[in-house]
């Protein structure tokens, strides 16, 4: 395997069944970090004003955020919003949950991401389950008030694109070189 593999295990545990243990633990991690914050932000924000921490670029802000990203629901009529967000969510996850159990055996950059994104989107759907909304907190100016959960969710789409870019052009490579050794 060469260095820029984009399929080569980030880590190779010494048993498969670890495999799966690391990918979990870095899933569950991540949803208790996502919620943790969320208590704190909680106990310590909410009714409050926003808490500076770089002024006039970021601070700390409880909103009670209803709706989804950027939204989206709005085109839906009101009595059925709730619904289309959970039955969207349980399907997204449920692709998501196929795709990484079919690598399940794997620890690589791809499965890190499925991970990653499953952890985000868990964290935000237990906060709609319980809550009735999901707690954003994270306030860098100019930008929608977010949470560990959404960062999450963005960071394992940004590792899942730069993968399948890899595995795109590792392939090409491979095909330019089998046609080249073609008579």
């Amino acid at each position: 395997m060469s260095r820029m593999d984009a399929t080569a295990p980030v880590f190779t545990p010494p048993m498969k069944r670890s495999r799966l243990v690391w990918t979990l633990a870095l899933f569950v991690g991540l949803v208790a970090a996502d919620h943790v914050t969320k208590l704190i932000a909680v106990d310590t924000l909410a009714g409050g004003p926003p808490a500076d921490v770089i002024s006039g670029v970021f601070d700390l802000s409880f909103h009670q955020n209803f709706g989804v990203a950027f939204n989206l629901e709005r085109v839906l009529p009101e009595g059925a919003r709730t619904p289309a967000v959970f039955v969207i969510s349980a399907l997204a996850l449920t692709a998501l949950g196929i795709a990484w159990w079919r690598r399940r055996h794997e620890l690589s950059a791809r499965t890190v991401a499925y991970a990653v994104i499953a952890s985000g989107a868990v964290g935000n759907l237990v906060d709609r389950l319980i809550r009735g909304y999901v707690v954003d907190f994270l306030h860098l100016h100019g930008w929608p008030v977010f949470n560990v959960a959404d960062i999450a969710i963005v960071a394992g789409v940004v590792l899942l694109v730069i993968v399948s870019f890899r595995e795109a052009r590792a392939e090409a490579r491979e095909a330019r070189a089998a046609r080249a050794q073609a008579p």
